[in-house]
């Protein structure tokens, strides 16, 4: 399982410089699915991914499995031009070989948009 997301508050008040924002229901969910924090925080690094003038917090979290966790290989805070909160980016290892690609790249025959199937198709799915 992969949790991610701007989580609006803290489970713990180191996570914050400000007030305590923390909730506990967030904390229960962490808990009861067995999710661990990939931010690792034992290499004395802040975790912080929001800052606004008076205050700096991590609201910002990807949590995952144990299973997942052993697989991680890096996780980094970046800037991202879409939103004023850092991105959290995360590397895993994984099994499954990647699919060898052809040269060149993929292009859709326009035909298609003449098949009144095709579009209906394009349409339901699109609207599921």
């Amino acid at each position: 399982m992969l949790l991610t997301g701007e989580f609006k508050s803290t489970i713990d008040k180191s996570d914050s410089t400000s007030q305590n924002n923390t909730r506990r229901a967030l904390a229960t969910l962490i808990r009861g699915c067995y999710l661990c924090d990939v931010w690792d925080t034992a290499q004395n690094r802040t975790g912080y991914t929001y800052y606004d003038p008076k205050a700096a917090s991590t609201i910002d979290r990807i949590y995952v499995t144990v299973r997942l966790y052993t697989r991680k290989t890096g996780v980094e805070h970046v800037a991202a031009a879409f939103t004023d909160n850092l991105a959290v980016v995360l590397w895993l290892a994984i099994d499954t070989p990647l699919p060898v690609r052809g040269s060149g790249y993929w292009r859709m025959s326009s035909s298609l948009l003449q098949s009144e199937a095709f579009r209906k198709e394009i349409d339901d799915k699109w609207h599921t």
